[in-house]
């Protein structure tokens, strides 16, 4: 009967520590237009040649003064990287966004073709 007990008991601390960790919420897309707008505005037409589409998808967070603080870029063109690091990174928006609700964002980013 000891062996019953100590076994159940052993079950509900494991069961208990399963439930209790902290699962990692994946950042959430956004989906405010005012915000999407906001970011186009900064990151106009790039200064160099765009031989193809390039597509990238940007995380960030916002520090307290409302400053875009990029976490990472997921892109292949390591030029569309910088250039988007430069433009965004540390801009201010106007957009106010309740930080505790969303502590980090993503944001499909597309980088048109230069047309020649």
């Amino acid at each position: 009967m000891k062996k019953i007990n100590v076994f159940l008991l052993a079950t509900v601390f494991a069961i208990g520590s399963a439930f209790a960790s902290e699962t990692k919420t994946e950042p959430k897309t956004i989906n405010n237009a005012a915000i999407s707008a906001e970011m186009s505005k900064l990151l106009k037409t790039p200064d160099f040649n765009v031989k193809q589409d390039v597509r990238a998808l940007v995380k960030f967070t916002l520090n307290d003064e409302n400053e875009i603080v990029v976490l990472s870029i997921d892109s292949k063109d390591q030029q569309v990287v910088s250039y988007i690091k430069a433009s965004l990174n540390y801009k201010k928006l106007t957009t106010k966004v309740n930080k505790d609700e969303l502590p980090e964002f993503k944001l499909p980013v597309t980088i048109k073709r230069s047309i020649e």
